[in-house]
């Protein structure tokens, strides 16, 4: 009796904390197969998106996340559609900024022209690790809030072609964090 009980709980033990096996090695397949999605250029466009004004200047979306949202003194929505550029946005939003602050709003080609030594040839634009999808010589960014410019070149040996990425870091409490940190290796 003592046998068949510990016999029966062996087989219970097994059957709770044993590996599951599946048939076939399915799991094994799917996981082997890489899924690739390619978006189509106007991907990023389907949401609709408000127009953004700072003091009364329009500027993109990459504008407003590196902008100081401590130099803002208010904000006003108004919930209307405009045509911009031959663009419809669905929605205004108005920013007016502190009386002792003046943006220097600057495009990031511009920037790109004034900052780094790159004067022509396929360049990508971050602004704190996000991708600018906009045009960039329509994309404004506010020149003092602007931490770091970092240029990375890449030249491919097979094709002979250069594409310049340029990573701009804004003042935001984190990254001026992050610029002070000392690493000792």
């Amino acid at each position: 009796m003592k046998s068949l009980l510990t016999l029966v709980i062996f087989a219970l033990s097994i059957n709770i904390y044993g590996q599951d096996s599946v048939k076939n090695n399915h799991i094994s397949d799917i996981a082997t197969i890489i899924k690739v999605t390619y978006n189509p250029t106007n991907y990023y466009r389907k949401t609709p998106k408000p127009a953004f004004f700072i003091d009364s200047i329009f500027v993109n979306s990459s504008t407003i996340s590196a902008f100081d949202p401590d130099v803002i003194e208010k904000m006003i929505v108004i919930k209307e559609k405009i045509e911009i550029y031959g663009k419809e946005y669905f929605g205004q939003i108005y920013i007016t900024t502190k009386d002792s602050y003046t943006p220097k709003l600057i495009s990031l080609y511009d920037l790109q022209l004034k900052h780094t030594n790159i004067k022509n040839g396929s360049t990508v634009f971050f602004i704190d690790d996000n991708i600018v999808k906009e045009d960039v010589s329509k994309c404004k960014i506010d020149e003092n809030y602007v931490l770091e410019i970092i240029v990375n070149n890449i030249i491919t040996q097979q094709e002979n072609t250069k594409l310049s990425i340029i990573r701009i870091i804004t003042k935001t409490e984190e990254n001026i964090i992050k610029s002070k940190k000392i690493l000792i290796r």
